[in-house]
């Protein structure tokens, strides 16, 4: 191997084994010692990836040819507030904005990780990234969380406003993961585990206690999904029903007259069904800073151009058709300024 000036190397870690074992080797540039020919095509890829080597090094040999076909075919990319998470041969690597922490580094340090980051964990299987929070599965350890934690969103056992570091959520394997910025939604095997903020009851486990870690949901396991937004959240059934819990303060989650299962008529607690006319199924629903709900109904001949609201916007406790196509114009500019999520 010829030698050159110190720059013209780059010092590389790749992950062996696992549990991991660390070796590093230094590449050139332009011409790769012997020892990273041997190493098995995924190896090459992540660490030429590690690297942040020119493009043409993945060209110097057939090999090298063959590991970048590997890296593009399997690579499954995430994009996460500006954020890119590459997850690749059970390994995860971030670049991009690191405002909250998204490339596991302290925003103390550096805003922005321009070079792919190797995130260290055990062999990852599945990534969600959303709202600048990151959950990963790992198959051997569980379930791991980073980004923004000031609510107790990550549920990994305390509250701090970044956590810059992987840190377990639960060793119960996870299926999905729902997050909205302050509260998230875990599916597990008998259902569904929630955390984060609950100050409205908005994780419907009966109580409005702030969660660190996750909770079971009570009679979530015919729930296929949850959204949730400004206090509010709703979740369908496998049966095509919706239920909604959280803030009520002007009607706005259209559910039945509340009960004994209710902090009070402000504050639903559990999930309850929404009253929706005719045993009409739902699509989407919006929330507007108004303390109002819109509901887009299932395209079908009944409901093809109908739109429904509660809260404040129709002065109504339950859903009552309007005067307005269904439209999701969420990201229309010309749209008219009704809700965050608009329908118009």
């Amino acid at each position: 191997m010829s030698t050159g000036a110190t720059s013209q190397y780059t010092p590389t870690v790749v992950q062996v084994y696992s549990p991991p074992t660390e070796s590093t080797i230094r590449i050139r540039r332009s011409v790769c010692p012997d020892v990273v020919y041997a190493l098995p095509r995924h190896l090459i890829a992540l660490a030429l990836l590690a690297a942040d080597v020119d493009r043409s090094a993945f060209y110097l040999c057939k090999k090298f040819r063959r590991a970048r076909r590997v890296y593009v075919r399997e690579r499954v990319i995430h994009s996460n507030e500006g954020a890119k998470m590459i997850h690749f041969s059970g390994r995860v690597f971030a670049s991009g904005s690191n405002t909250m922490g998204q490339c596991c580094l302290s925003p103390k340090k550096a805003l922005e990780c321009p070079t792919p980051r190797w995130i260290r964990l055990p062999a990852v299987d599945m990534i969600w990234a959303t709202h600048r929070c990151c959950f990963v599965r790992c198959p051997s350890a569980g379930c791991y969380a980073w980004g923004p934690n000031e609510y107790g969103q990550l549920g990994v056992g305390r509250v701090m406003a970044i956590s810059h570091a992987p840190l377990r959520v639960t060793a119960v394997t996870v299926d999905e993961v729902m997050c909205s910025g302050v509260v998230t939604f875990l599916r597990i095997k008998d259902g569904w585990a929630a955390c984060g903020l609950n100050k409205h009851g908005t994780l419907g486990l009966g109580h409005v206690h702030r969660i660190m870690r996750p909770q079971v949901v009570p009679n979530s396991s015919h729930i296929v999904r949850f959204k949730s937004e400004l206090g509010c959240t709703w979740a369908w059934t496998k049966s095509g029903s919706l239920l909604a819990c959280g803030n009520n303060w002007q009607g706005q989650l259209g559910v039945e007259s509340p009960t004994a299962s209710s902090v009070s008529q402000t504050k639903v607690v559990f999930l309850m069904p929404v009253k929706l006319p005719n045993n009409m199924k739902v699509e989407d629903v919006m929330c507007d800073v108004t303390q109002s709900t819109y509901f887009k109904p299932v395209a079908d001949v009944n409901y093809e151009s109908m739109c429904y609201a509660s809260g404040n916007v129709v002065n109504s406790r339950c859903p009552v058709e309007i005067e307005m196509p269904v439209r999701i114009a969420a990201d229309d500019e010309n749209a008219p300024p009704l809700t965050p999520g608009r329908f118009c």
